[in-house]
């Protein structure tokens, strides 16, 4: 129905997300300008925002995919946490901002599966907020990872607790995690693609095939990265050129002025 109501481009599932991201623009920031994508009625607006949410939380799931995209961020976050474990001086709060693919992926790692009617079966708000504590239990014989979301509604700010895992030991934890980790991108696509009764087909529903991507091409990582160095490097140079000028002009007009005015200015 929804590609009904006129919309056909990149509509695959393959792209669900990105048809996602254009009709919550559309419906709920006039400003984005995005005129692509129709208006929808409500019935159909709940359609599209409940496939959005199966594909991507099945999407980034430990269930379906090994290989977790949150994996940079778990590693940071885990490193603080064996700073606090070992009685090394931690910053009381760690701020981060991600994108929902990372936050489910961050969840699924530490143990937070797929589960209807919490975070892990829906993409997150704009603007939302996870709380993450590791935490000793009363006793101090386990630990536990709690996760708290803030997510602004009509209504509000809404403060909900989602869960509480828990662990033997926080050696257990970091086992958990570690084997839920994992930092290559082509290697992930491949997990995506793993059928099996219980998972489905998830072919559409993976982001992209790099196995046949030539080693000669630059990465548009790699190519932004040297056109911000090459901005920086051009600023610098025009900066420093302008300071240099400046102080010549000043050191002219310092040596015009008398002995004591001149050496004032030097010292300075």
């Amino acid at each position: 129905s929804f590609l009904q109501a006129g919309y056909t481009d990149n509509a695959a599932l393959e792209d669900w997300f990105n048809v996602y991201d254009r009709f919550l623009l559309r419906e709920f920031y006039p400003g984005s300008q995005v005129t692509d994508i129709p208006i929808l009625n409500e019935s159909m607006s709940a359609q599209v925002e409940e496939l959005a949410f199966w594909v991507e939380s099945r999407k980034f799931s430990k269930n379906y995919s090994k290989i977790l995209g949150g994996s940079p961020l778990l590693k940071d976050i885990v490193s603080i946490m064996k700073e606090l474990k070992q009685g090394k001086k931690t910053p009381p709060l760690r701020v981060y901002s991600a994108h929902y693919p990372t936050i489910l992926s961050l969840l699924a790692a530490m143990g937070f599966e797929y589960e209807e009617g919490t975070i892990t079966s829906r993409i997150p708000t704009f603007g939302s907020s996870l709380l993450i504590n590791l935490h000793a239990t009363e006793n101090g014989s386990k630990m536990q990872v709690s996760i708290d979301t803030l997510e602004r509604e009509e209504s509000g700010l809404v403060y909900t607790l989602t869960e509480v895992k828990t662990y033997d030991s926080f050696g257990q934890f970091l086992e958990s995690v570690s084997a839920a980790s994992g930092y290559e991108i082509g290697s992930w696509c491949q997990q995506c693609k793993t059928k099996s009764t219980e998972q489905g087909d998830l072919d559409e529903i993976c982001t992209g095939d790099f196995s046949n991507s030539s080693s000669s091409e630059m990465s548009p990582v790699l190519a932004g990265f040297i056109g911000a160095l090459v901005t920086f490097v051009v600023c610098a140079l025009v900066f420093g050129w302008f300071i240099y000028s400046k102080r010549k002009r000043f050191q002219t007009q310092s040596y015009a002025t008398d002995n004591y005015a001149s050496k004032e200015f030097n010292d300075y």
